[in-house]
């Protein structure tokens, strides 16, 4: 009886959130986003949130040139549906220029995940996040690395401090991780990708090469989906103590402390989905 009342009342719980989504905005679209949560890695600069002085119709020419048709909204730490501003951002992008919006996830052996239990743990959350794609008519792409695809930088030693070499290309699946993002992205004509923030070396990695890979014409943003003030929102400089950052953050943090409008379901469907259930 009492596990039927706790469930009860977590389903209420999110039926709650759910309902606060809404009292927010209807959609993204008429969601005040703030900027200062993205920005550009490279391409132009063809985002109507990151550019005040720009022309409907020329972006949509260029968002639309070479019959690259997309979003692509590329999943690495923020794996999750709602509340999740990476997503909100992409899906923002899709409909102002009212094109299909695509998810993609790219598993990488033994990258947070070491043990079976822990990965399982990881996939029967993607199955969750599928689904709800699904449910949203959004594909959702799931791209791997093969296990015999080993990095070539050798094991490290207990407690010695790993350090990545000059080249990206030779570290952390960087190479076969991009280029796997690269084909979805020419399989499915993108014409722009969202990430969003992750700080450690091997996701850094990843997202440099695909910079590197990727043409001129794509613009690629990342998202701090994950602090309440982006990272590189905080502070202008390197920081040497916490006296001295703290309020600053706390200053832009008003700002920025507000509730998630709602991811809904996207009117632009890609007609030939390539997204595959786990």
């Amino acid at each position: 009886m009492t596990s039927q009342v706790g469930r009860h009342d977590v389903l209420q719980w999110i039926q709650d959130i759910a309902k606060k989504r809404l009292t927010v905005a209807n959609t993204v679209s008429e969601f005040k986003y703030a900027k200062c949560r993205v920005r550009q890695l490279k391409g132009p600069n063809h985002f109507p949130s990151l550019d005040e002085n720009f022309e409907e119709k020329t972006h949509e020419t260029i968002l639309k040139s070479d019959n690259k048709m997309g979003v692509l909204y590329w999943m690495i730490r923020d794996q999750r549906v709602q509340d999740n501003w990476a997503f909100l951002f992409a899906q923002r992008l899709a409909l102002k220029f009212k094109v299909p919006l695509h998810v993609c996830f790219c598993l990488v052996p033994k990258f947070q995940a070491e043990t079976l239990r822990h990965y399982t743990f990881m996939v029967e959350g993607l199955k969750e996040v599928e689904k709800e794609c699904r449910e949203l008519c959004i594909p959702f792409h799931i791209t791997s690395v093969a296990n015999n695809s080993s990095p070539t930088n050798q094991s490290v030693k207990t407690g010695i401090k790993r350090k990545l070499p000059e080249s990206v290309n030779n570290c952390c699946y960087a190479d076969t991780v991009a280029q796997s993002v690269l084909s979805l992205i020419q399989n499915v004509n993108i014409s722009c990708i969202v990430t969003d923030f992750f700080p450690l070396r091997e996701p850094t990695a990843w997202i440099k090469q695909l910079a590197e890979l990727l043409p001129e014409n794509i613009p690629f943003c990342q998202v701090d989906a994950h602090n309440v003030v982006p990272v590189w929102h905080a502070s202008d400089h390197l920081e040497y103590a916490a006296r001295t950052i703290r309020p600053k953050l706390h200053q832009k943090a008003n700002n920025l402390m507000t509730e998630f409008p709602p991811l809904t379901k996207h009117p632009y469907c890609h007609q030939s989905s390539l997204s595959v259930s786990i």
